[in-house]
């Protein structure tokens, strides 16, 4: 893939999308680490499919979450499978806007997390909300920035 350039307004809506998802509250199954994910993908997409349309809805704590998880084969295999059909390329350099499963710190230790590329850091969800920081990532994938609906 090309490099890739970021358009001002697609950017602005990363931005805009962080600023919400800080703000909701935090739901097993609706509103959480790896929905914070899908959701931005829902969004790039203008809301006509949902990645994780199998899932959603479908477990209501860590436990239930983490069984499906597995079940998917990790939360690489999930994320793999959930963004390819809609277009999203795995990639190694991720840049603003991409989706990617990073090694972030949580109250149970190191745990592999969706995420959203964000300037040289990356977006993770949590109970608490939205953070930004330096984290590894493990997995990365990239929707062309022509297919941003209503971005570019």
């Amino acid at each position: 893939m090309a490099a890739v350039l970021i358009h001002p307004r697609a950017r602005s809506a990363l931005l805009a999308y962080l600023d919400w998802a800080g703000k909701q509250p935090w739901e097993w199954g609706k509103r959480d680490c790896t929905l914070f994910a899908a959701d931005w993908a829902r969004h790039l997409d203008g809301y006509k499919r949902d990645p994780a349309a199998g899932i959603r809805g479908t477990y209501d704590d860590a436990d239930s979450g983490a069984q499906i998880i597995a079940a998917h084969g990790g939360i690489v295999a999930l994320g793999h499978r959930f963004l390819t059909p809609l277009g999203w390329e795995a990639v190694e350099n991720p840049v603003d806007g991409d989706i990617g499963i990073v090694e972030a710190p949580t109250a149970g230790g190191m745990k592999l997390l969706p995420a959203l590329r964000f300037g040289p850091m990356w977006s993770v969800r949590s109970v608490f909300g939205v953070r930004t920081t330096r984290l590894p990532h493990v997995a990365a994938w990239r929707l062309d920035p022509v297919l941003w609906w209503g971005y570019v």
